[in-house]
Order: C-alpha cells, then structure tokens, then sequence
C-alpha cells in the first residue's frame, strides 16, 4: 500500500489510526507534539503569509446593517467574493459619476466663455 520509506514516523502513526483494525497505542496529542518537534521553523516568519496591497488603508467605519447585508447578499448570490470589494467598487464608481458631471460642467462654463471671447 504506502511505502514506510517515503512516510515520516508521524505520518505512519496517523494514518495507522485510521486504518480499519488496526490499533496503535498513541495518543492524538503526542502525534501532534511528535509532528511539531520533527518540522523546522527556524526560518518561519510571523504576520499575514499574503501582504496587504499598498494601496488599501486599514480604517474603521461604521455602515449601517442594511447597507452591510446588501452588499454581503450580493457576494453570496455570486457565489463568493469580498462584500468589502463591492463597497469600495460602488463607492469608486459614485466618485466617477460625480467627477464626470463636474468635469460636464467645466466644459460647458469653459465653451460660453470661447462663445462669448470670440
């Protein structure tokens, strides 16, 4: 079946207790310690294993439930995602929309100011 050459002794112990009929005389929790003292972690490094993009900010905001739920619903009815994605999404595209009509604006204001120049 599996080799005892390419299985550690923690692993051989592991999966032996869950082979039907077959009793070993070890404990979960020795399996675990046996596991944490034959692995190296001299070269581990705490923190998150995927860095944050620089270009998020870390805040602390309160919204309204409803506003919360809405937008979590829409992750579930896609099937996943990050409800907190869709926020920043909406309100990039608020901001769009509202430059938008600002730079329509200025472009009306600046084109009666030629009309009337000259």
């Amino acid at each position: 079946m599996f080799s005892s050459l390419f299985m550690p002794n923690v692993m051989r112990i592991a999966f032996a207790l869950f082979l039907p009929g077959k009793r070993v005389a070890v404990k979960p929790a020795s399996i675990i310690k046996a596991w944490i003292m034959s692995e190296d972690f001299s070269k581990g490094k705490r923190g998150a294993v995927v860095k944050p993009d620089p270009n998020k900010v870390r805040i602390t905001i309160r919204l309204d439930a409803d506003i919360i739920e809405h937008f979590k619903g829409l992750v579930h009815s896609a099937g996943g995602g990050n409800y907190q994605t869709l926020i920043n999404d909406a309100l990039r595209e608020h901001i769009k929309a509202h430059d938008k009509s600002l730079e329509d604006a200025l472009r009306k204001v600046i084109r009666e100011e030629l009309k009337q120049a000259g």
